[in-house]
């Protein structure tokens, strides 16, 4: 939702992206393409390792274009790449379920001393 609210906050108005400089323009479209893809690339896989990379890495650009707009004087896109960069940090809590136990994990006897 963030990332939708940055590209639609620097593409309405007479200058949009051209108001911001290159630096700015540059990290606010990787915050938005890596805003983007986080929930398809959670959903696609099995394992988790890959969507939390993903994640930290949405964390990353999102503060970066947050601090960039911010500068650049767009309050209102600093404050949508905010609401990304809290989405992405919601998104990397742990999923299980509370007042639910974990199941028992079974305890194998050490290896034999060589």
């Amino acid at each position: 939702m963030g990332a939708v609210a940055v590209l639609v906050v620097l593409s309405v108005g007479s200058d949009g992206w051209s108001d911001v400089g290159w630096l700015t323009a540059a990290l606010a479209a990787l915050a938005i393409a890596f805003g983007l893809l986080l929930p398809v690339l959670g959903a696609a896989c099995r394992s988790p390792s890959l969507p939390i990379l993903w994640i930290v890495l949405t964390l990353v650009w999102a503060l970066g274009a947050a601090i960039a707009l911010l500068a650049d004087g767009v309050l209102v896109g600093a404050l949508a790449a905010a609401v990304e960069l809290a989405g992405a940090y919601y998104a990397m809590k742990d999923d299980r379920a509370p007042g639910v136990s974990d199941p028992p994990v079974d305890v194998r006897p050490a290896p034999p001393a060589a």
